[in-house]
């Protein structure tokens, strides 16, 4: 049950000149250890893209799930869990609407 909504905010990315170092942006949590609570991030994909979502493991290497964007998919997971986006390669854009929201325990 959602207790309440932190954030809801869209992300455009845009095809960018590739190199092997922008393929993918900085690996992030949404909430940290710090915030006390229980914290769901859903991502919902506008439209079909390349740029997967990358949810990592607790070493920031280990991937425990990608999730390429498929128009009126979503994915959640624990927002203090490390992921990023990639930037798209073959589509002129990656859309997606973020969400956080704290849910009881």
């Amino acid at each position: 049950k959602v207790k309440r909504v932190v954030r809801i905010k869209g992300n455009l990315i845009p095809k960018i000149a590739i190199t092997e170092g922008s393929l993918d942006n900085l690996i992030h949590t949404d909430m940290d250890e710090t915030n006390p609570g229980n914290f769901v991030s859903a991502v919902y994909y506008v439209t079909d893209s390349d740029g997967d979502t990358t949810i990592l493991d607790e070493d920031k290497k280990t991937v425990l799930l990608t999730s390429q964007p498929k128009k009126g998919n979503a994915i959640w997971f624990n927002s203090k869990q490390h992921h990023r986006s990639s930037v798209p390669k073959n589509h002129k854009r990656r859309v997606v609407i973020n969400f956080i929201l704290e849910v009881e325990a």
